[in-house]
């Protein structure tokens, strides 16, 4: 199966999507993988491996927030003690040392995602190959196939009752039988009233139809469900919270009316309304290529952070630890607020949104790929998502706490110059995973980390200052109780193990079509530098990371906010600016 991985260059400028976040793009070739032989014994003295500490100093460069739980409006704490804690700080290094070392795509669920689309230029032939509907754009009408049935929970298995085919009502009818009745016309209900049951999609105003099941037309014998489409059913991560759980509602006993398809004859697809949403095809993982998903493959991080793999013998243990960053003494007045206001909403952006999480070739909208192949074609996941530097905008406008919404939560963040001190100790190190550290560290000038809450908005861009410090590990070895706090500084190295780990990782990737896994040819390059960090930064997946990272030239905040759905235009109209799903480009190209 042949797997797109180049994202569309040129876009046309009516058709750029916006987001508060982008991609770097996965390895074109195999990843750099390392034998799981080069794991080291930590019982024994090893002349050639390196052990120490490096010093870190955190500086916040706008507002910044790390919570201690998702009530808690003010800056993480433990006691009196303000802190960032190492879990966070060695979480963003671990995904910088992933990217810089051309390492492995980790970090994802592989499962089906699922769509609906009935008149989508993109999605609608696909919703109608599936049987769901047709769709007349002249009238703006649609007719769908999908079959009505009773859901039910008996002796730890679901079933389906058929019921034949469903009927449309008028939502002023069901709205006076509902009222003569003495039921409430609610939204995402059904009632049962005289053997039909009659369901409520909602209460939106330009809506005509409802449904009703009538029970006198049950036909054949209850279907089995699969306990896949039932995990299916509970994987889709779109699904409205406030809709009704069809699953839990059986499972308290009750006979639950439903709309269902018959997928290849084997699978069942059900949900609360015949505009239904459909899985794709496809999961997740069928668009990363199979090197990214090997448990017999290790990159860098793996070896350097450490990995659990089924089996224990082929886990490997890490080698870094992250100390929590204290807040530096003689700080006053820390927070940015005097008391907490509303951030705006703190949503998390979904994979469903295909035309900016998956790589395009086309900026055109008939064309555009999704999760199911097309053609002998599968596009690739776009890569590792890294959200902009940006100023900050995270206030509510309106901060009447009656007004409070779902998603918004009461927030007061720390100041921008805020300073935080901690340690990330290492042992046995190679000398190039020590520069790869080193290099996810020590940014150039300009460019930044984020870490913590609301980076959509702009919080938690910070600036790390390092110092490196080697141990004389001898010493260590045959004085168990030696101390290292007396050692010099060997931050004067610190460039010299960052050129020669970039010239090793380069000479790697770029010469052998293969994944590698020869660690004396990567540590050749103590000897012999063939690259430089001109050549780094010219790398078409490094230039765009540090693209992401460039504080000092951050894009404009109206070049990387939340598109909308009620957009307003300079002349007053409101714009749905998902519609025509505009794509997004490379991060040098915003």
């Amino acid at each position: 199966m042949a797997i797109i991985n180049n994202h569309i260059e040129n876009i046309a400028e009516g058709r750029k999507a916006k987001a508060p976040y982008n991609f770097v793009p996965l390895n074109d070739d195999n990843i750099i993988a390392r034998d799981l032989e080069d794991r080291v014994d930590y019982d024994i003295y090893h002349d050639d491996l390196y052990t120490g500490f490096i010093e870190i100093e955190l500086e916040t460069l706008t507002e910044t927030l790390l919570r201690r739980s998702s009530d808690s409006p003010d800056f993480f704490t433990i006691g009196d003690q303000v802190l960032i804690p190492g879990s966070s700080i060695r979480g963003m290094i671990r995904s910088l040392v992933e990217i810089l070392s051309f390492g492995k795509f980790g970090n994802f669920e592989d499962k089906k995602l699922f769509f609906r689309g009935f008149a989508d230029k993109t999605l609608g032939g696909e919703y109608r190959k599936a049987g769901l509907s047709d769709y007349n754009p002249r009238n703006r009408t649609s007719v769908y196939n999908c079959k009505a049935g009773l859901l039910t929970y008996n002796n730890r298995k679901f079933t389906i009752q058929p019921c034949g085919q469903p009927s449309q009502v008028t939502k002023n009818e069901v709205r006076q039988l509902f009222s003569q009745n003495q039921k409430s016309y609610a939204t995402f209900t059904y009632e049962k009233i005289k053997n039909k049951y009659y369901v409520i999609s909602g209460d939106m105003n330009n809506k005509r139809h409802d449904w009703c099941i009538d029970l006198n037309n049950k036909v054949g014998n209850p279907i089995a469900v699969k306990d896949s489409d039932i995990e299916s059913y509970e994987q889709d991560i779109n699904r409205d919270t406030k809709q009704l759980d069809l699953l839990k509602l059986a499972r308290d006993g009750k006979e639950v009316p439903c709309f269902y398809i018959e997928r290849g004859g084997s699978q069942i697809v059900f949900a609360h309304t015949p505009m239904m949403r459909l899985p794709y095809n496809y999961s997740i993982g069928d668009h990363i290529h199979d090197d990214h998903k090997d448990k017999n493959i290790y990159d860098f991080a793996e070896l350097m952070f450490g990995c659990l793999r089924d089996e224990l013998s082929n886990s490997v243990v890490g080698k870094l630890f992250f100390e929590d960053a204290n807040l530096i003494p003689g700080q006053k007045d820390i927070y940015s607020l005097d008391k907490p206001m509303i951030c705006k909403p703190l949503l998390e952006p979904k994979p469903t949104t295909f035309q900016n999480y998956l790589v395009q070739t086309s900026d055109n909208q008939a064309n555009l790929f999704h999760y199911n192949k097309i053609g002998d074609k599968v596009a690739a996941i776009r890569g590792n998502k890294l959200y902009w530097h940006r100023t900050p905008d995270w206030k509510k406008e309106d901060q009447d706490m009656s007004k409070k919404g779902e998603y918004e939560a009461l927030i007061n963040p720390i100041k921008a110059g805020i300073k935080f001190k901690g340690k990330i100790r290492f042992e046995n190190l190679k000398y190039v995973e020590l520069g790869m550290l080193l290099l996810a560290i020590d940014l150039p000038d300009g460019h930044a980390h984020k870490i913590g809450m609301g980076k959509p908005y702009g919080l938690g861009s910070i600036r790390i200052n390092s110092e490196l410090f080697i141990s004389d590990r001898y010493s260590r070895y045959i004085n168990i109780s030696a101390e290292i706090t007396d050692i010099e500084s060997s931050s004067d190295q610190i460039e010299e193990f960052k050129i020669h780990a970039i010239s090793a990782i380069l000479r790697t990737f770029e010469n052998d079509e293969e994944a590698v896994d020869d660690e004396e040819a990567i540590n050749e390059e103590k000897e012999e530098i063939k690259y430089t960090m001109d050549d780094f930064f010219k790398n078409k997946r490094i230039k765009e990371l540090y693209r992401m990272l460039d504080f000092k030239n951050k894009p404009k905040n109206s070049q990387t906010r939340y598109m909308e759905i009620e957009h307003k235009t300079p002349d007053g109209r409101k714009n749905n600016e998902f519609r025509e799903r505009p794509v997004l480009p490379l991060p040098t190209k915003v």
